[in-house]
């Protein structure tokens, strides 16, 4: 069962280079333990594409320069990477007028987070931001109040 389109956390199954024309690629085959199912992701070697493949690739857990861009390794079976577990994103793409699953992102299991504004950076930003939507938002329309949980609900006013 191939793995629809969502977020998925997965582990590395298998891994090989591949190599079209003149254009080469790291195949990524992953899959989802509780469910079973899979997904494969191809990460481009152009030019173009390599900063983002390497950014990938150090997701998975796999370095560059660590591993001395020995690529030949992530041909090995088992694959140096496997049982490696990351959460990815998987998208509907077009392709010859077919519809196909297609791994958008490679993520760290939870998401990422690359940088926390500092504190009192953040609370200014927050009075910016509050000062600014206040001003453009209606009270029509909103949603309603929290619930209060049961506890509570009871609870006397001290």
């Amino acid at each position: 069962m191939i793995l629809g389109k969502g977020t998925h956390d997965v582990e590395v199954t298998t891994t090989a280079l591949q190599k079209k024309g003149d254009k080469g690629q790291v195949v990524v085959n992953f899959r989802n333990p509780l469910s079973g199912g899979t997904q494969t992701a191809y990460l481009f070697l152009t030019d173009a594409a390599w900063p983002h493949t390497q950014e990938k690739l150090a997701t998975l857990g796999w370095d560059v320069w660590e591993n001395d861009f020995q690529f030949d390794r992530l041909n090995q079976d088992p694959s140096p990477i496997a049982g490696n577990l990351v959460e990815i994103v998987v998208d509907d793409e077009e392709y010859n007028g077919k519809i196909y699953a297609k791994v958008k992102f490679i993520n760290p299991i939870g998401g990422m987070i690359r940088e926390r504004m500092p504190a009192d950076e953040a609370k200014s930003f927050a009075a910016q931001l509050r000062a600014k939507l206040i001003s453009k938002t209606s009270r029509t329309g909103t949603a309603p109040p929290p619930r209060q949980s049961a506890q509570r609900q009871g609870a006397q006013p001290e």
